[in-house]
């Protein structure tokens, strides 16, 4: 596991300088821990599956979840905590609500594959979403991003965070910032 400061992760996925009635959001894997559901169901937060339907209490549990987080809840402690450098999920900044962004996730969880075939997307993995979002074309990154300005998500060993945004041309860019979360960068910074 990589060493990583908890509350400096929390510090930046909860950015101060967002737009006025921006939220946070998770979308979670279910798949990844049977923990997700339970910390989920026992949070009081506001989530929803991103499967609709009937759904069987196994589906349910390991379908893709998403919640709107607040700083100071033990679930969000719960994620960066336990969950930082597992692939549990993503994060996102929205200023629409929790229904609008679940509208429009659900529209990226089935694709075409380039022989017809459709398949579906884990985009809410971040190793798929690290290896594909620096290869979409500017149509691609407005239907994944829709009027969502930033994607977090953690680094291959955890000890980064890597925040995505689109530019604001008119074909938009992919624009990459990494944030070191590591516990000995933090004290370098804080003794300057």
């Amino acid at each position: 596991m990589a060493d990583y400061s908890p509350t400096y992760l929390i510090d930046q996925l909860f950015y101060r300088y967002e737009a006025e009635g921006t939220e946070f959001f998770a979308v979670l894997d279910g798949a990844r821990s049977a923990e997700i559901h339970h910390h989920l169901q026992l949070s009081g937060l506001e989530y929803e599956s991103l499967f609709s339907g009937q759904l069987s209490p196994t589906l349910r549990s390991a379908s893709p979840f998403l919640v709107r987080l607040r700083p100071q809840e033990p679930f969000t402690n719960f994620l960066v905590e336990r969950g930082w450098g597992k692939s549990f999920g993503i994060y996102i900044a929205w200023r629409n609500g929790l229904s609008s962004l679940r509208r429009h996730l659900r529209t990226l969880l089935r694709v075409r594959a380039e022989n017809g075939r459709r398949l579906y997307f884990r985009f809410y993995d971040p190793r798929v979403l690290r290896v594909f979002l620096p290869t979409c074309s500017a149509r691609q990154l407005r239907a994944l991003l829709g009027d969502n300005r930033r994607l977090d998500l953690e680094a291959p060993e955890g000890s980064e965070l890597w925040r995505y945004r689109t530019s604001e041309d008119e074909e938009p860019k992919l624009l990459t910032w990494q944030h070191d979360l590591s516990r000995a960068h933090r004290m370098v910074e804080r003794d300057r």
